[in-house]
């Protein structure tokens, strides 16, 4: 079973990459984001971005509305909020998913050499202990994990400076009236 955003966007590329009516530049660029998006990553970030833009998208909708309460749109950032946070416990969801999608269902550090660190330590520091994680644990702290708080960082701002407004507008009225 593919998923509705992922096969779209593969669908738009591999018509891209095969219509003859575009540039070479065009189909040579749509052939490599084609190959990319077979990458397990890639399709793990794809299913992701589906969920959480979506729901951005419904919030969005509701708070551009020229009758919104302020109210509402604190309630609708909260949400969003908890929406994202609950994120973080989905990734093996969505690798699982992702594997069953992904005509490579490998992630991509698993082919490569590890790296040598360089090892000028001070004498005093002593050589510090190798932390190896697994690519899949590797892909979720480094990738996922950083998105998701990137995001909420960006929900608590907003969240906290709707809560300013909310409260200036609330005492303004209540001096109004």
């Amino acid at each position: 079973m593919q998923d509705e955003g992922y096969g779209n966007i593969q669908l738009a590329l591999d018509s891209l990459a095969c219509d003859v009516d575009q540039s070479i530049d065009t189909w040579l660029e749509a052939q490599s984001l084609s190959k990319k998006m077979d990458k397990l990553e890639t399709v793990i970030l794809t299913l992701f971005w589906n969920d959480v833009l979506n729901r951005f998208n419904g919030v969005t909708k509701i708070v551009q509305k020229q009758d919104v309460n302020l109210g509402v749109v604190v309630s609708l950032i909260q949400s969003l909020k908890l929406f994202t946070e609950s994120l973080r416990d989905r990734f093996f969801e969505y690798e699982l998913k992702a594997q069953s999608i992904a005509k490579d269902s490998q992630y991509t550090d698993s082919c490569r050499r590890a790296s040598k660190r360089s090892f000028r330590i001070t004498f005093l520091e002593g050589p510090a202990p190798d932390t190896v994680l697994a690519p899949s644990e590797k892909f979720r702290v480094d990738t996922y994990l950083a998105v998701i708080d990137s995001l909420i960082a960006g929900l608590s701002h907003r969240l906290v400076a709707m809560k300013k407004y909310t409260a200036c507008s609330v005492s303004l009225l209540n001096f109004v009236i």
